[in-house]
């Protein structure tokens, strides 16, 4: 009887320390990785006053547009572990800075007006395991109060951030207020 009580003690002290060392350390969280497949839940804008965040059906319902809505079924990203990418019907090659603070695309489909492949440079904002925002160029008013947008690509780009601060409620007299906007992509696993 002994050595059943000695047993039992040992083996409760065992199952003690185990229980104890499992709470003790902390859990360790997988990486966060921008890897995978991304679909588009709606556009956002970040002004020097106030972020817009506004969902398609959002968007859809201020300008009246239900086509909008097929963003969702059309346009997706896939970033690849092989450092490839698929976004609609582009594709070429995608690295992610050593802070996950960027992301730069480089297109084997479209090519700039000199030819060369197209490099689209996203901010990267609020990566987490099942959503990221991604951030377009930033604009900043110039001397005349007005916002540069010269090239159609920057007229694209800005207009993100029209769409997802007028999907919020966003007004001309706030557009007039903020000194700086930046368009941004929602997208969820």
């Amino acid at each position: 009887m002994k050595q059943f009580s000695l047993f039992f003690m040992a083996l409760i002290g065992l199952v003690l320390l185990n229980s104890c060392s499992k709470s003790d350390s902390p859990a360790v969280e997988p990486e966060v990785s921008i890897s995978g497949k991304w679909s588009i839940t709606g556009l956002g804008t970040i002004t020097d006053l106030k972020t817009y965040d506004a969902t398609l059906e959002e968007i859809a319902a201020v300008s009246n547009n239900k086509d909008i809505l097929k963003l969702k079924d059309v346009y997706s990203y896939e970033f690849k572990t092989d450092g490839t990418y698929v976004a609609g019907t582009d594709s070429g090659t995608w690295i992610l800075a050593a802070d996950k603070k960027q992301v730069t695309l480089t297109s084997k489909v479209n090519v700039d007006s000199n030819k060369k492949p197209a490099v689209l440079i996203f901010q990267v904002f609020d990566l987490a395991k099942n959503s990221v925002k991604l951030g377009f160029k930033k604009f900043s008013k110039n001397a005349s109060g007005n916002f540069d947008t010269t090239s159609l690509e920057d007229f694209a780009y800005f207009s993100v951030g029209i769409m997802g601060m007028a999907g919020k409620g966003g007004t001309q007299a706030d557009l007039d207020k903020v000194k700086t906007l930046q368009g941004t992509l929602n997208l969820k696993r």
